[in-house]
């Protein structure tokens, strides 16, 4: 019960093995609690089962009822694991994953698992919904009836739990009964074109069609500043799929491109904010140029002003989470903010 915070940053889970199907990694609260779980810049490679077939998942995340779930999981690269990322829940939850700037490559069949103990229910009040964006997910082993499965018991293949944005994706078509979205703003059946899946380089060739395929907003809502290999993220106009950021593109270097649309991290005191007073400490930005905009975690813009002073008033906003955007004449300084 209560309150919970998971935080894994920076780290390697690597060559580990399961008995049966137990999960290498398993994330849960109990009956009534409000769980916040964020996994960023972390690697999970050639993780499995000691013994038998089938699939042990990666990472498993499952709730009692009426819980309250929020999961964050930003610029990892999962390879060669026995399985993906499941969100497991009872009948009655609020359950929300966001999967940002991955890479997916050889986890066996089951990559996305976001299922519900019977009976199936969605609402707009009770879901367990999944959203996946600028990820690349290469998984030749896989197809459309695992890759995104849920145990939806409706004959209708209608996956309405799962969001795709800006994805690259091995299936050759969108999975049947997907919305017309699917197709329009993802990529299906396209080689990311990996260095060397041989040796495990999954980042990406000077030519890969994944380098700047990316939307910004979902990288910038994430609070994505850097790659895998702490490269600043966004080095051409738009950000790469995946969880690495080429720094050429096709012979381009990244220095003959302007840099207005470099991301840098934002530091906002106090965080979190009772009465909604901000202190930004940026000497470096020219305030002449600077433009405040602050964003909902549903993307709309709620307040918008030019950097004056280090000093911002947001006490109009009411209590929640926020994304605070800095466009300066150089960068975007980009940070989360919270007013509890």
């Amino acid at each position: 019960h209560g309150n919970h915070h998971f935080i894994m940053r920076n780290t390697r889970i690597n060559g580990n093995k399961t008995v049966g199907s137990t999960s290498m990694i398993t994330i849960q609260s109990d009956r009534f609690s409000v769980a916040n779980i964020l996994i960023d810049h972390c690697s999970f490679v050639n993780n499995g089962r000691i013994t038998g077939s089938g699939s042990s998942l990666t990472l498993n995340m499952g709730y009692g009822q009426f819980c309250h779930a929020n999961h964050e999981i930003n610029n990892c690269l999962f390879s060669g694991n026995s399985a993906g990322i499941g969100s497991l829940t009872p009948e009655q939850v609020y359950v929300k994953t966001s999967i940002t700037n991955c890479t997916f490559y050889r986890n066996g069949r089951y990559i996305f698992n976001n299922s519900w103990h019977l009976p199936f229910l969605t609402t707009d009040t009770i879901y367990n919904k999944m959203t996946i964006s600028n990820c690349i997910i290469e998984e030749p082993v896989s197809n459309q009836l695992y890759m995104f499965y849920d145990n939806d018991p409706l004959e209708n293949f209608i996956l309405d739990e799962f969001r795709l944005n800006n994805c690259m994706v091995s299936l050759k078509y969108p999975p049947v009964g997907t919305s017309q979205s699917w197709a329009i703003s993802n990529f299906f059946g396209v080689n990311p074109q990996f260095r060397d899946t041989l040796n495990g380089d999954l980042r990406l060739q000077s030519c890969s069609p994944a380098i700047g395929a990316g939307a910004n907003q979902y990288t910038a809502m994430a609070g994505i500043v850097s790659d895998l290999d702490g490269v600043p993220r966004i080095l051409f106009k738009n950000v790469d799929l995946g969880a690495y950021e080429s720094e050429d593109s096709c012979g381009i270097s990244n220095t003959e491109l302007p840099d207005y649309e470099r991301l840098e991290k934002l530091h906002i005191s106090p965080n979190p904010s009772p009465d909604g007073q901000v202190q930004i400490n940026l000497p470096s930005v020219d305030l002449q140029t600077g433009l405040i905009r602050v964003f909902d975690l549903l993307g709309k813009e709620r307040f918008c002003t030019r950097f004056s002073k280090e000093q911002i008033d947001l006490s109009s906003l009411p209590q929640g989470t926020y994304l605070i955007c800095l466009q300066a004449k150089n960068a975007v300084y980009i940070g989360k903010w919270v007013r509890y």
